[in-house]
C-alpha cells in the first residue's frame, strides 16, 4: 500500500562517490561513537585527568579493525577510572604505517605498526599505544562463485502459492485487465479532468502500457521490461470506463452486506463458511471489482478472460481499478493491493477441476490523480503521466511486502527503493525473489582478497556473504539451537535460495531507473523537512544489505489461538499440505485452525508489530526480537535506521550517500565489529557479531575503487572491493 505523507512512508538505500584508489580511511561521522559512559562527563574535571586507551590484543591481521580487535578508553582522577570508550567526548587518532589517518572503522590493509592515540575533549590525550597487523598479499579476483543459475522454483510466486495466496508471476509474458471507473458526481467527461474521458484514457493506457517516452518516466510495462533485464513483459488491455451510478459519497457508505448481494448476484458463494472468516477484511475495492468487471463483460461478449489467468489456476492474476476521485480526500481513496475474498475457492467447478473462465481474486485500486497530478503537475513537460504508484502497488500483486515501517518507527533501507518511498528501481533481493537475478557467493576458498563488481543497474551483478557448505562443516553454532537440516553443533550454510539469512552488496549507480529520481521524486522533494532530498542517490557508491527472510513452518496449535504457534525455521520450500478446519477462537471469532500437516510461510516484514520473530534459543516460542526482511547497513555504522524513536524524521537521510553508501573516499569499510550494537540478536556465548540466526560474520570488506562511468560504454565498469577473513 502506498503511504501517505502525514502517516510517514517508505526508505531505502543505495549510492556513493566516483574515485580511484587504494582503501583509503573514511572521514569520522558524529554518529560514529554512541554518548554513554559509566560516569556522566561534567563529574571528571578535565583539567586534572589521565586517558588511557588499552586494546584486547595488540596484534591483528590485515582486514581487521580498531573496532573489530575491541578497545578500552578510560580517563582517570582522584583515584578514580571511568570508561568513556562510547563517549562522544573521546576520539581516537590512528596512524598507519602508510602515514595516513584511520578511524576506528577504517580496514587496515597495511602490514605494519598503527599508532593509537586517543583524547579526552581534544585537551587531555593518552600516551601512544601500538597496534601491530600482520600482513599478506590478497588474491586478485576470486572469492565469489554462483551458485544457482536460477530460482525457478523457490522465489515469491511460488511462496504464495505454499501460503495459499495466489500473486502475479514476476517473469514471462504476463496480462492484466485495468478497468476505469468514475462516479455520478466527478465523470471523466467533466471540467474537472483537462481533455476529458478520451484524454484519461489515453493517460492511463500510456502510464500502464505505453513506452518510456510516453510518460513523464516510465509506464508499467517499460519499468518492470527495463528492471527484469527483459524477463517481465508486462502487457494488458484498457477496458471503456464503468459509469458507476453511485456519488463519492454514497461510495463511502457502502458496505459489506452491499458488496454480498452483487458477489452472491454473480456466482460468489457468500455463505460458506470460509468466506464468514475472511469477510472480515471487506474493502470497498472487492464491490467494483465485481461490478465493474461484470459490466465489462456483459458489454463485451466475445472477451476471453482466460487471458488474463496465466499461470491457469482459475484465478484472474490481476485486475488494476482506476477511479475518478479525488486521493487527498483520506485512506479510503488511497491506493493499495487487495483480494476479493468472496471468491477463494471459486476458481475450481464441482469436480475440483480448473474453471475455464477464472474468476476475479487480486485486484490493486487507485485514484487517476495518482496518475496524472493536479491541480498543480508534477511534471511540467507536457504530459504530467507518473506510474511510480502503479509499480509500486503492481510489486505487491507479485507478492512484495512494503519494506517501510508501517509503525513509522524506524526506516530500515531509508527509503529509496521502489517498495519504500516508491522511487527508483527494485533491490538485490527483491530481484533475486523475482526469478530475475542470482547473486555470486562467497566461496570461503581465500581469507584475504579483492573482487570485482559490476554496477548492478546495467548487470544485476550482487555478491552475497553467508557460510557456505564447506565452512559450515567447520564452524561450531555460537547458539543453542540447531537446524534441523545441520549437522550437530554445526551452524547452517546458505541454502541458495532467496529466502535465508545473508548480506547481499550491490554497486550502485544513479544510472537507468535510478537516474530520473536522483534529482528527487516530484512528490516529495517539495517537503524537504521530511523526505529531505526525496529521491535516489545522487553519485555512485556500495550499498549493502542484511536480508532476513527465513522460512518458517508453522504447524497446529489446538488451544484455540488464531496464529499457529508451533514453529521453527526451516529451508524446506515445497507444500506441505495443510489441513484446516473452521474453529472458534478464544476470543470466540471464527478462524481456521491448521489441524494436520504444515505449512511454508515468511513472516518476517520491515515492522516489527507485524513480523514473526523467533529467538534462535527457543524454537517453539515468539520472542518478540525486532528481525527485519530487508536493512540497510549504511556505511557509518550508526544503527537509527533500525532502532528509531517514534515519528522520527526519517526523510533526512533520503538521498544522503555521505552517510549510507561504501565509498573509497568517504566510509569505505564494512566490519562486522562496527555493528555490534546493530543485529537484535546476540547470544553470550558469541565471540563476534552474528546473525540473527547466530552464525558468525566472517568477513569485512572495503572498497578501493569504483568505475569511471562512460555514457558510452559501461560494459567494463567495476568496483573493485577487498574482503577480509576474521
Amino acid at each position: 500500500m502506498k503511504k501517505q505523507m502525514k502517516q510517514g512512508i517508505v526508505l531505502m538505500a543505495m549510492m556513493a562517490t566516483m574515485a580511484l584508489g587504494a582503501c583509503t580511511p573514511g572521514t569520522p561521522s558524529s554518529s560514529e561513537e554512541s554518548a554513554s559512559s559509566e560516569a556522566p562527563a561534567s563529574s571528571i574535571d578535565q583539567n586534572a585527568t589521565t586517558v588511557a586507551v588499552t586494546l584486547k590484543s595488540n596484534r591483528g591481521k590485515v582486514g581487521t579493525t580498531v573496532r573489530s580487535i575491541g578497545f578500552t578508553v578510560t580517563v582517570s582522577q582522584k583515584g578514580k577510572s571511568y570508561d568513556l570508550s562510547k563517549s562522544t567526548l573521546i576520539s581516537l587518532a590512528i596512524t598507519g604505517p602508510d602515514g595516513k589517518a584511520y578511524t576506528k572503522n577504517s580496514m587496515l590493509i597495511e602490514p605494519g605498526d598503527y599508532t593509537i592515540v586517543a583524547s579526552y575533549k581534544d585537551e587531555a590525550t593518552s600516551e601512544p599505544t601500538i597496534l601491530t597487523i600482520e600482513g599478506g598479499t590478497p588474491e586478485a579476483d576470486v572469492g565469489f562463485t554462483k551458485t544457482a543459475e536460477n530460482f525457478d522454483n523457490v522465489n515469491f510466486w511460488k511462496l504464495g502459492q505454499f501460503e495459499q495466496t495466489e500473486h502475479l508471476k514476476s517473469w514471462g509474458d504476463q496480462k492484466i485487465l485495468v478497468l476505469p471507473i468514475d462516479f455520478a458526481d466527478l465523470r471523466f467527461e467533466s471540467t474537472s479532468f483537462v481533455g476529458g474521458e478520451a484524454s484519461v484514457l489515453h493517460d492511463i493506457n500510456a502510464a500502464f502500457f505505453g513506452e518510456s517516452e510516453e510518460t513523464s518516466w516510465e509506464s508499467l510495462k517499460s519499468f518492470y521490461y527495463k528492471s527484469s533485464y527483459g524477463k517481465l513483459n508486462l502487457d494488458g488491455v484498457v477496458a471503456p470506463v464503468y459509469h458507476s451510478p453511485l456519488t463519492g459519497p454514497e461510495v463511502e457508505k457502502l458496505t459489506q452486506e452491499d458488496f454480498d448481494k452483487v458477489a452472491a448476484a454473480n456466482g460468489a458463494d457468500t455463505t460458506s463458511d470460509e468466506y464468514k472468516v475472511y469477510s472480515q477484511h471487506w474493502n470497498v475495492s472487492w464491490y467494483f471489482l465485481e461490478v465493474a468487471l461484470k459490466n465489462y463483460v456483459d458489454n463485451n461478449p466475445t472477451v476471453d478472460l482466460s487471458q488474463y489467468d496465466n499461470d491457469h489456476d482459475g484465478y484472474i492474476d490481476g485486475v488494476w481499478m482506476v477511479n475518478s476521485h479525488k486521493s487527498e480526500s483520506g485512506d479510503f481513496w488511497w491506493a493499495w493491493t487487495h483480494h476479493d475474498f468472496a471468491r477463494r475457492g471459486n476458481n475450481l467447478d464441482a469436480e475440483g477441476n480448473v474453471k475455464e473462465t477464472p474468476v476475479p481474486y487480486n485486484l490493486c485500486w487507485c485514484s487517476f490523480d495518482m496518475i496524472r497530478h493536479g491541480p498543480t503537475p508534477y511534471y511540467n513537460d507536457g504530459k504530467n503521466i507518473d506510474a511510480h504508484t502503479l509499480i509500486h502497488e503492481t510489486g505487491h500483486l507479485m507478492g512484495l511486502n512494503d519494506y517501510y515501517d508501517t509503525d513509522s518507527l524506524s526506516a530500515p533501507i531509508y527509503g529509496v527503493d521502489m517498495m519504500d518511498l516508491n522511487i527508483g528501481d527494485h533491490n538485490p533481493y527483491t530481484k533475486m525473489g523475482f526469478n530475475w537475478i542470482t547473486p555470486r557467493v562467497i566461496d570461503y576458498t581465500s581469507d584475504y582478497f579483492t573482487t570485482k563488481l559490476r554496477p548492478f543497474q546495467e548487470s544485476g551483478d550482487c555478491l552475497l556473504v553467508r557460510l557456505n557448505d564447506e565452512a559450515s562443516k567447520t564452524t561450531p553454532t555460537p547458539t543453542a539451537l540447531d537446524n534441523q537440516n545441520d549437522e550437530k553443533g554445526m551452524v547452517e550454510a546458505y541454502n541458495n535460495t532467496p529466502f535465508d539469512e545473508y548480506i547481499l552488496i550491490a554497486y550502485y549507480t544513479p544510472t537507468g531507473l535510478n537516474a530520473g529520481d536522483s534529482q528527487g521524486y516530484a512528490e516529495w522533494k517539495g517537503h524537504a523537512d521530511y523526505y529531505g532530498h526525496g529521491g535516489t542517490y545522487e553519485k555512485d557508491g556500495i550499498v549493502a544489505y542484511h536480508v532476513d527472510s527465513r522460512l518458517i513452518k508453522t504447524r497446529p496449535d489446538s488451544g484455540g489461538n488464531k496464529e499457529q504457534t508451533w514453529l521453527e525455521y526451516t529451508d524446506t520450500f515445497e507444500d506441505l499440505h495443510p489441513v484446516y478446519e473452521l474453529t472458534k477462537a478464544k476470543d470466540g471469532t471464527d478462524f481456521f485452525a491448521l489441524v494436520g500437516g504444515s505449512y511454508i510461510t515468511m513472516r518476517q516484514t520491515n515492522t516489527k508489530s507485524t513480523s514473526w520473530s523467533m529467538n534462535p534459543e527457543s524454537a517453539d516460542s515468539m520472542a518478540g526480537l525486532d528481525f527485519r526482511e530487508i536493512s540497510l547497513l549504511n556505511s557509518n555504522g550508526d544503527p537509527g535506521n533500525v532502532k528509531g524513536s517514534a515519528n522520527p524524521r526519517y526523510g533526512k537521510n533520503t538521498g544522503v550517500t555521505e552517510q549510507i553508501l561504501y565509498t573509497p573516499d568517504g566510509n569505505s569499510a564494512f566490519s562486522a565489529g562496527m555493528f555490534e550494537d546493530w543485529f537484535t540478536y546476540r547470544p553470550a556465548t558469541a565471540t563476534k557479531t552474528v546473525f540473527n540466526d547466530g552464525t558468525p560474520i566472517d568477513f569485512n570488506f572495503c572498497v578501493q575503487s569504483l568505475g569511471v562511468l562512460d555514457d558510452a560504454d559501461t560494459s567494463n565498469d567495476a568496483a573493485t572491493l577487498l574482503f577480509a577473513k576474521i
